[in-house]
């Protein structure tokens, strides 16, 4: 199967906007989200995609998208220090970019987005309200009898590092699964030959590291751009995958000022009105549809009038606004004005040599 496979946050609309990449899609696209039949008025900023893509009419454009939450359940407890949650007795960090912090209030039932270091930590990207009567979830690698570091109990075989989202009934030390279906993450990756992938970044990217619980190499061809070269910020990766299942990065990018990952000072969840129990997301993310404009038009130059795969993995020598924004050697206004050379009135004016009455009059 061709075609390009895209696994990150959505972080604008008008298409959708998924690791720099501006995707189109229709209004008939299919969409899923946790696995249910979905539409396109559901994609919201801040959610997980794993997007199934084709390259047509020089444009990116999406034959599927999945919408995955990391988790499902219960806000256990609020720690205002430290800007973090509970869930399933897991933390999550929260950061000044988590949409839908309305939502953070012990008891209330929410879905979770965001990503996960190699480390384990959860970082949320998005917070949405849900009803009570939800089953409990959660989406990761299967590790032993465990995902994501939550037990999980099932009378079915869990095959270790398969990428899975588990439901079910959570007890106060595991969760009791009902259903345990594979993520579309691993289906996206593994159907594609070039894949778009982002994930937080590890201790040293220049040894083989997993993301995502896809291995990626590197080698000395690997482009590596930004400046906030960091432990646990954002990344995305552009490569291809083997027939191993390694992902040969081709170039990775620091995203400066992560959409997921900085958290803020202490006091953040303070400065939130917190108790909205209404179930809903918070408004806040309708106005950040719109509020991307820009962001969304600096992707449409990046990817607009690409063909291949090939021209996707090169946005920052396509972009190139300051090569071309020159003002300084354009505006010449000290060498174009040049009034003293051309206004000469002294040497235009000469009344004393053209009146000369004295020699004129000889009576």
């Amino acid at each position: 199967m061709g075609g390009t496979g895209i696994v990150g946050i959505i972080t604008g609309f008008g298409s959708i906007c998924v690791n720099g990449l501006e995707v189109f899609y229709q209004a008939d696209t299919p969409v899923d989200i946790d696995g249910s039949q979905s539409t396109s008025s559901d994609l919201k900023i801040g959610q997980l995609v794993s997007i199934d893509a084709i390259s047509r009419n020089n444009n990116i454009r999406a034959t599927k998208i999945s919408v995955s939450h990391l988790m499902a359940g219960k806000i256990e407890s609020v720690n205002t220090k430290d800007n973090t949650i509970q869930i399933m007795k897991q933390t999550i960090k929260l950061s000044g970019n988590t949409l839908g912090l309305n939502q953070v209030k012990v008891g209330n039932f929410v879905t979770l987005s965001g990503l996960v270091s190699d480390q384990g930590q959860i970082h949320a990207s998005r917070i949405d309200g849900a009803g009570s009567n939800n089953l409990y979830m959660v989406s990761g690698t299967i590790r032993g009898n465990k995902v994501l570091n939550i037990p999980v109990r099932t009378t079915s075989s869990l095959k270790t590092d398969q990428h899975v989202q588990v439901k079910g009934d959570w007890n106060g030390t595991r969760l009791n699964a009902n259903k345990i279906t594979p993520s579309p993450i691993q289906r996206v990756i593994e159907s594609h030959p070039n894949v778009v992938l982002q994930g937080l970044a590890p201790t040293d990217v220049q040894k083989p590291f997993q993301l995502q619980n896809f291995p990626v190499y590197t080698d000395s061809n690997t482009k590596m751009s930004g400046k906030d070269t960091k432990i646990g910020n954002t990344i995305i990766i552009k490569g291809n995958i083997d027939k191993t299942g390694v992902i040969r990065a081709r170039s990775i990018d620091y995203i400066r000022d992560g959409k997921v990952n900085k958290p803020e000072s202490n006091g953040l969840l303070n400065n939130v009105k917190q108790g909205d129990q209404s179930g809903r997301s918070d408004n806040a993310t309708d106005q950040d549809k719109k509020s991307k404009p820009v962001e969304k038009h600096d992707l449409h130059h990046r990817t607009e009038k690409r063909d291949s795969y090939e021209s996707l993995e090169k946005p920052d020598t396509i972009e190139q606004p300051e090569n071309v924004e020159k003002p300084e050697s354009i505006e010449r206004p000290e060498t174009i004005e040049r009034p003293e050379t051309v206004e000469k009135p002294e040497t235009i004016e000469k009344p004393e040599t053209i009146e000369k009455p004295e020699t004129i009059e000889k009576p």
